[in-house]
């Protein structure tokens, strides 16, 4: 009897260890899409209504790339060409209406620990007749305290 008393409370703790294991990796799993989500609908977003093609590059690694399927379907790597692309991307959108960017993140997939794929959709200018939604797929990275975007690749989605 005791020993059968002693056999609950062991599977009881190791119960209790096992669930607040799983717990604990829900928890961070959940606060890194928070922050992941951040910088996609806070940072990115913040940075492209100040017109700002630096703060906008400074979102990818060093050795980061960007393409637009449609059109060039040119790859662009490095930084300094990806706020390039940004710089002439932000040309002549100086009102309000043009400004307007929504992200629509709809799915992030854990790949490793510190890696994540993103889809997400982009509305710039919504409810303007110059409107323009485009879909993103995006490889981020955590680096050091930050996640980072790795690589973009975007397409003009049609209505």
């Amino acid at each position: 009897m005791a020993l059968s008393g002693t056999l609950r409370i062991c599977h009881f703790i190791t119960l209790l260890c096992l669930t607040s294991n799983v717990a604990a990796q829900s928890i961070d799993e959940s606060s890194a899409f928070a922050e992941i989500t951040s910088v996609l609908e806070n940072d990115f977003v913040d940075a492209w209504e100040a017109l700002d093609a630096t703060a906008i590059a400074e979102l990818w690694t060093e050795d980061g790339d960007w393409s637009n399927i449609v059109g060039s379907r040119n790859v662009v790597s490095g930084k300094s060409r990806i706020r390039g692309v940004w710089e002439v991307g932000l040309q002549g959108r100086e009102t309000d209406e043009q400004l307007q960017l929504k992200v629509d993140i709809s799915n992030i997939k854990r790949i490793e620990a510190d890696v994540v794929l993103v889809d997400l959709v982009m509305t710039f200018a919504e409810d303007t007749p110059s409107a323009m939604r485009e879909a993103f797929v995006m490889v981020l990275k955590k680096v050091g305290p930050s996640w980072k975007i790795v690589s973009a690749r975007a397409a003009r989605l049609r209505d």
